[in-house]
């Protein structure tokens, strides 16, 4: 399964899953006139958007969510622009102020959870998530959340054991099934799927036959059946409830064209509001499913009943978007040129939709191509916001591919930190070491401090290793950067054997926060474990020590050799800069294990 870094940095997509196709919609009178006003709000928004003041775009829709919390357009307006103004993390400012009002509010929480995934806070996630539970014990909604998250950022079987945990706390046997049917489907155990998703959606009257005889024989049966079954929803048969799971399972089973006739029956049973968001999120879950042809549907249909021109605009760049990923370049043809009819030259609005449209197609453009569209934009907009991380991003993109001088001649003459960093890793990539740290420093000051702090300890870490060292660390830092972080840790096991200690030490260290950082958080464990017992000395041990203690008491459960880790830091290293960390921490678990705590 691909891990949810590879997820983020090839596609920044929203995971809605399950809870999106389980909800109930169906908005009562009085609520269609609170849509009336949120609409008219949005349209506010829109409109300061495409005159390119996205901070007053961003108040206005903070303050759309602080009326309507559970406004899904305003969460997706508020996304968008965001990205456009280069940073997400205010969105955190109006999700706080909402879970202040409402601690336990399921959809401010999913979506704090997501976009610290996306940040890469994925340490700081767990915390998170067991505050989320504590703010509303007992309810499932945390459960399905946290588990949906976790199932693309740690895999299946981790958000297998959030859901269990959950149907214990809730006390009902056929809590999840739904979402653990999906877990057990990814982990290859399709029977025990069909069996959950049975009482769900009356798959118990399919008649499975007894226990397979060999490995996946009556299972591909099984899932003969369930195609069966989920073309009899679509037909006459099941509730609108039922049909929306059914869509979720479709697209598990990789049914999509199931899955499209379910929609289009739940559709049919909603209102304009409800609709356009149920439409929305399956295009975005079918994107996440890797199923852009069932996305391409769901954007399309959308854009049939999107009333407002600027978002439909918005809505093709999607439509371009996954019509290149499902192959049809004619439909991607006619978006494009849906988007810029009517635009005038030099409009703000023509430039922020400009940008983000080269964005999007860099991905499957020839190296020629992305330069002659950076630089049109950049003659068209030689002053533009934008340009500074359109060129970033586009350099980043050919770099991944191989194309490190088209990269560069990419960035030729643009300023900026994004431009910067890119640049650095560039020259990191091509063994110019000091010319990578100057480039790195340029880009230091406009960083916030999460992306700032590993800049920081890449650089020292370079500066400090012999030349075989130094590759090494530039090749695993710029796999880990493009979401190949599982073959960066190949890359280290298999070259630190002839490297001097002190510097086997130091690039475990470094992997080791590469691993954390895209969530393989046994990964990152089993590297710590390894510097301890191979370089017991090393000044490296102490940061080893203290997250090691942490992934003991907090994923293994194994608080006494978590405990026995922090007073061995303490008694060793009594005046290293983490004890005080330490100290924390020991008493934290101290009192969380003590019966009167």
């Amino acid at each position: 399964m691909r891990r949810a870094l590879c997820l983020r940095r090839t596609r920044v997509r929203v995971l809605f899953g399950a809870l999106v196709f389980l909800a109930v919609a169906g908005p009562a009178r009085s609520q269609q006139r609170a849509e009336g006003r949120e609409t008219n709000l949005l349209r506010q928004a829109s409109a300061l958007e495409a005159t390119g003041d996205l901070d007053g775009a961003v108040a206005v829709l903070f303050g759309i969510l602080g009326r309507y919390p559970g406004s899904s357009r305003g969460l997706d307006a508020l996304e968008r622009v965001l990205r456009s103004r280069g940073t997400l993390r205010p969105v955190f400012t109006g999700v706080d102020r909402q879970l202040q009002l409402d601690a336990a509010d399921p959809g401010a929480w999913f979506f704090k959870l997501r976009m610290m995934a996306e940040l890469d806070s994925v340490g700081t996630i767990e915390t998170e998530a067991r505050r989320w539970v504590r703010a509303d014990p007992g309810s499932p909604e945390p459960y399905r959340g946290i588990a949906h998250l976790y199932q693309g950022l740690f895999g299946p079987r981790r958000a297998l054991v959030v859901l269990e945990e959950g149907r214990e706390a809730v006390g009902d046997p056929e809590a999840f099934a739904v979402e653990i049917g999906g877990a057990l489907l990814e982990l290859g155990r399709t029977r025990e799927a069909l069996e959950e998703w049975g009482p769900v959606v009356g798959f118990d009257r399919l008649g499975l036959p007894g226990d397979p005889e060999g490995p996946g024989g009556d299972e591909v049966d099984g899932a003969a059946l369930a195609a069966a079954f989920i073309e009899g929803l679509a037909v006459d048969s099941g509730t609108t409830d039922q049909r929306r799971a059914g869509i979720w399972i479709a697209m598990r089973l990789r049914l999509l064209e199931g899955a499209w006739r379910l929609a289009e029956r739940v559709q049919e049973d909603m209102g304009h509001e409800a609709g356009w968001s149920f439409l929305r999120r399956l295009g975005r879950e079918a994107e996440a499913a890797e199923a852009p042809e069932l996305a391409l549907r769901a954007y399309q249909r959308l854009g049939e009943i999107e009333e407002e021109e600027y978002e439909g605009r918005w809505l093709d760049v999607d439509i371009v978007r996954v019509a290149l990923e499902a192959g049809r370049s004619d439909v991607a043809r006619e978006a494009e040129a849906r988007i810029f009819d009517g635009l005038r030259a030099g409009s703000a609005e023509r430039r922020v939709l400009m940008a983000r449209l080269i964005e999007v197609e860099v991905i499957r453009s020839l190296p020629e191509e992305v330069a002659g569209r950076v630089r049109a934009f950049r003659d068209e907009f030689p002053e533009a916001p934008e340009l500074d991380r359109l060129a970033a991003r586009s350099a980043a993109q050919l770099h991944e591919r191989g194309e490190r001088d088209a990269a560069r001649r990419i960035l030729e003459g643009v300023d900026g930190p994004h431009s910067s960093l890119e640049r650095a890793y560039l020259m990191l990539d091509a063994g110019e070491y000091d010319e990578a740290g100057a480039a790195f420093f340029l880009a230091l000051p406009a960083l916030p401090p999460a992306e700032a702090t590993p800049v920081i300890q890449l650089m020292t870490l370079v500066d400090r290793l012999g030349p075989a060292g130094r590759k090494l660390a530039a090749e695993s830092a710029i796999l880990a950067r493009r979401g190949r972080t599982p073959e960066a840790l190949d890359a280290v096991r298999t070259g630190i054997q002839g490297l001097s200690g002190p510097d086997q030490a130091a690039l475990l260290a470094q992997t080791a926060r590469l691993a954390g950082a895209a969530g393989l958080i046994e990964e990152a464990a089993e590297l710590r474990d390894e510097l301890l017992d191979a370089h017991p000395d090393a000044p490296e041990v102490e940061e080893a020590t203290l997250a090691l203690a942490r992934h003991r008491a907090s994923y293994d459960g194994d608080v006494e050799e978590a405990l026995r880790l922090l007073e061995a830091l303490i008694l060793t290293r009594p005046n290293a800069a983490l004890v005080p960390d330490a100290r924390r921490e020991l008493e934290r678990l101290r009192r969380e294990g003590s019966p009167n705590g």
